[in-house]
């Protein structure tokens, strides 16, 4: 099964203008994303769950095996897809448009599916979670197999006021 998770800002984003909500992307997964991490497939490393193209990395120092997961398996969105990031005249900070946001929200959404069916393939499935994050600043994705007190996120998604949240859970039958 799979659940997906959006805070206001996620489905204010997906929205989009106008008075008609979209509904969750139907659109293929960007070619150079899953030539990247999709093709490759998925990986046990240290015990980890991992994107195989991300393997080589090694896994980073974490709080606990799903915090390492999450270290591992973070994609920066903008580096896969086509975005421009412009950089405000005081050079602060990056600053994303909102169709920019809107895509590597979208393509987060599917690389997040993609994920589910990768983890559903493997010889003993196991729950996974992707984490689709996006701001002014950057737009991130990350995974994490689904264990008992181990979370990257607070549950409520709201809780993140500058950030566009979508969750894209997995539970494959077998899972309690």
């Amino acid at each position: 099964m799979i659940t997906v998770a959006l805070n206001q800002n996620a489905v204010a984003a997906l929205r989009g203008p106008g008075p008609r909500a979209s509904a969750l992307p139907t659109e293929p997964l960007h070619a150079s994303l899953h030539t990247a991490v999709i093709e490759p497939g998925l990986a046990r490393l240290s015990g980890a769950l991992v994107f195989a193209a991300l393997a080589g990395s090694g896994i980073p120092a974490g709080p606990d095996l799903t915090g390492r997961e999450c270290l591992a398996n973070k994609l920066h969105l903008g580096y896969h897809l086509p975005v421009s990031t412009g950089v405000p005249d005081d050079g602060s900070e990056l600053d994303v448009d909102e169709g920019d946001q809107r895509l590597m929200l979208r393509q987060g959404i599917l690389l997040g599916f993609a994920v589910c069916e990768l983890a559903g393939k493997l010889p003993e499935p196991v729950p996974v979670r992707s984490i689709v994050s996006v701001s002014r600043a950057a737009g991130t994705f990350r995974f994490h197999q689904v264990r008992p007190a181990e979370h990257w996120l607070t549950e409520e998604l709201d809780d993140y006021k500058d950030e566009r949240i979508a969750t894209v859970d997995f539970r494959p039958p077998t899972a309690a």
